[in-house]
């Protein structure tokens, strides 16, 4: 679906060393650009690491509820 206004976004980089590329925010342009920056690399990935590393942000607010994962 679609993003509400006050939705925050997360993105992490799930490469072999999965990153946070934006932190939480409302800002919907900067995940825009964030995600356009990204380049798919010739590496190996590390999801399970990647989704703890979302859920312990998530966690750290309950009102923060999903995680998606785009490939």
């Amino acid at each position: 679906g679609q993003m509400g206004a006050e939705d925050e976004v997360m993105i992490v980089a799930a490469a072999a060393r999965p990153r946070v590329v934006l932190e939480f925010s409302r800002d919907h342009a900067a995940a825009r650009d964030a995600l356009r920056q990204l380049e798919p690399l010739d590496t190996p990935t590390n999801l399970s690491t990647a989704i703890a590393l979302a859920r312990r942000a998530r966690d750290t607010d309950p009102d923060r509820s999903d995680i998606s994962l785009f490939t």
